[in-house]
């Protein structure tokens, strides 16, 4: 995030879609298109997607769960099993890391999530800080 800080002109508008953790505190079902074990995932809550946003500059206009839009696009995958597309890049287990990534959304352990955000200038950054430190006491 701090390198799209450094490259985005302040006022520059950006989307992230990412898989966040959702709001049942249970561990995931593995494995899942982005890792094969527990060990190898790296999945923010959306607490800690806002402060690392915002700790790299950024305001966040626009936070949305695509929960069910992610569920309907996975059952369409399913359904159609496509030879190519996802299946070349997910690798082996598709299959089985698509239906699991689809039962960790079903049971809120996982969200994918949409998040529209504007990189603040340089004068934003430097108030928030100040009101920050005064918050702190």
């Amino acid at each position: 995030l701090k390198e799209w800080a450094r490259v985005l002109k302040p006022g520059s508008f950006f989307g992230l879609f990412d898989v966040l953790r959702g709001s049942i505190a249970e561990p995931l079902s593995f494995p899942v298109p982005w890792a094969g074990k527990a060990e190898d995932s790296f999945v923010a809550s959306l607490d800690e997607m806002r402060r690392y946003l915002g700790e790299a500059g950024f305001e966040i206009l626009v936070e949305d769960d695509l929960s069910g839009f992610s569920l309907k696009s996975l059952a369409r995958l399913q359904a159609a099993n496509p030879e190519f597309g996802p299946r070349l890049v997910i690798g082996n287990d598709y299959e089985t890391k698509i239906a699991n990534l689809i039962a960790n959304i079903e049971t809120k352990r996982c969200a994918p999530s949409l998040m529209i955000c504007r990189k603040r200038s340089t004068w934003e950054n430097q108030t928030r800080d100040h009101k920050a430190r005064d918050n702190r006491g």
